[in-house]
């Protein structure tokens, strides 16, 4: 029961950090409907703060028809860039070349062939950690405990070397940036919502369930 419980947990997340990274985009009506997606997966979660913060964003989303309109500033023009070299690389071509090479590394050890983004976006990342999520939920629901922690020892490789490791400095960036409120409560959710994929990193199935 314990493990189920903990599984549950696992796909749980990975469903999570899978729409939300959809979410991320500059036509309101496509992150509308995820923000409804979001908002239906965290009844599943014990974590109100994330479920306020998706329920303001939402009602931005619906009063304001030009609630996205800061999506290209922010992102595409470069006020707050959506890459973690971004904020974690100096200057130097070869520091990006590296850290860049790192990401892609994680993915290719797990059969990932990115397309379209550069391998640091955050969305990319995100949809990474939720595959990470989804592939350990599968192997302890096989009772295959090695390959589960060879998916819970990435997962908490690529949190700390990367995808954790910036999004702080992000959400500080669009904060500052933005002049509407609808990607400042995005960035908050994304900051949130990696403190319970961090939270579940020990990945005990006898884990206490308050502590989820």
């Amino acid at each position: 029961m314990e493990k189920n419980t903990h599984v549950d947990k696992l796909l749980t997340l990975s469903l999570f950090h899978n729409v939300l990274a959809r979410s991320f985009s500059p036509k309101r009506e496509e992150v509308a409907k995820s923000l409804m997606l979001l908002e239906e997966i965290t009844r599943r979660v014990p974590c109100e703060d994330v479920r306020k913060l998706l329920l303001e964003m939402l009602q931005n989303i619906e009063k304001d028809p030009e609630a996205t309109s800061d999506y290209f500033k922010l992102f595409e023009l470069g006020a707050s860039p959506p890459y973690e070299t971004s904020y974690t690389s100096s200057s130097k071509k070869e520091a990006l070349v590296l850290e860049k090479a790192d990401v892609a590394g994680f993915y290719r050890a797990f059969g990932v062939k990115h397309a379209g983004e550069y391998p640091d976006h955050v969305a990319v990342q995100l949809e990474f950690l939720s595959l990470l999520l989804l592939k350990e939920a599968a192997a302890l629901g096989e009772g295959d405990e090695e390959n589960a922690e060879t998916c819970r020892q990435a997962r908490m490789k690529f949190l700390e070397k990367h995808l954790g490791g910036w999004v702080r400095l992000f959400s500080q960036h669009v904060e500052k940036n933005a002049e509407k409120p609808a990607y400042v409560l995005w960035c908050r959710i994304l900051v949130e919502s990696l403190k319970l994929a961090t939270v579940c990193l020990r990945g005990a199935v006898n884990k206490p369930e308050q502590e989820w």
